[in-house]
């Protein structure tokens, strides 16, 4: 079979494979992303954004502990979502030189969701979901990048609690500053069993292209297909980064998802080995926002 043939027929399981579980962890998870890029990012991702494209861990140059919290909001109630990443680049040295090879970056994370108050029978809880991953992202080449993520989705709804496994896959194409990403989210979806129903996470295709200019500014287009929903979404992004030193770094980001109406807008400073970042995101008529800590120890 040549190799077009087998593009055709990977990218015809993509789309035909059901799915339909739907499951808020899985946005919020993108942190930062999730409200400033409103949930892009394919093509810009860096190493935080490893549940949008895990590819970008191979640009990781840090060792990075990242904390996250999020307050979304989902039909007119306030929620709540946070979580922690790992981030390690593996390194290794050659003897008697001091050259150091980059092999890939392991990252381990996990993720929080706390959902909308519920009452059943009587009594009142609020139901849960958690995602946790092993992720690893490596170079192969001078400008391509592969990642994926090992994941396990844990669902409980106040009566029954399930856990199901599930695999990431990411790519990113940069030669010089062209940046092209591509990634599928649960290319083998998670499965969960809650009530005599058994759901499949839904699959989700995204495909972006961007360009930086100047070293100071990046501006992508993203198209994303829910495949079991057959939904096609489109937007743009960008990240401007007006002051960059060695001790001090300073990015602003912003998005707009035109099938959804949906702006976003967030900004990050690194001061050393410290960075935190703040960013919003408009929902229908409220807004959600997100913080970031994130601290680079020397490991």
């Amino acid at each position: 079979m040549n190799p077009r043939r087998i593009a055709i027929l990977f990218l015809t399981v993509l789309v035909s494979l059901s799915a339909g579980g739907d499951y808020p962890i899985e946005t919020f998870s993108g942190g930062l992303a999730t409200y400033s890029w409103t949930g892009q990012g394919a093509a810009l991702a860096t190493p935080n954004e490893l549940y949008i494209n895990p590819a970008g861990l191979a640009l990781a140059t840090l060792s990075d502990f990242v904390a996250s919290g999020g307050l979304p909001s989902l039909g007119n109630h306030c929620v709540g979502c946070y979580g922690m990443n790992l981030i390690k680049p593996l390194r290794t040295e050659t003897a008697g030189t001091v050259d150091t090879k980059t092999l890939g970056t392991l990252a381990a994370s996990l993720h929080q969701f706390s959902g909308t108050p519920t009452s059943n029978n009587g009594r009142d809880y609020r139901p849960t979901q958690s995602l946790a991953a092993i992720s690893f992202g490596t170079a192969m080449g001078d400008d391509t990048a592969f990642g994926l993520n090992l994941k396990v989705l844990t669902v409980d709804d106040g009566e029954r609690a399930d856990s199901g496994f599930g695999i990431d896959l990411g790519f990113l194409y940069h030669p010089d500053n062209l940046r092209i990403g591509f990634s599928v989210s649960n290319l083998i979806p998670p499965g969960l069993s809650l009530n005599d129903e058994r759901t499949i996470a839904k699959r989700l295709l995204r495909l972006g292209v961007g360009y930086e200019l100047f070293g100071l500014w990046s501006l992508a287009v993203e198209g994303s297909y829910l495949t079991d929903a057959e939904e096609l979404d489109y937007g743009l992004y960008t990240a401007l980064t007006p002051l960059a030193t060695t001790d001090l770094r300073l990015t602003l980001n912003g998005g707009y998802s035109i099938s959804d109406e949906q702006w976003g807008a967030g900004l990050s400073l690194r001061v050393g080995l410290v960075e935190v970042g703040w960013a919003m995101a408009s929902q229908d008529d409220d807004y959600g926002h997100s913080f970031r800590l994130a601290i680079s120890p020397e490991f």
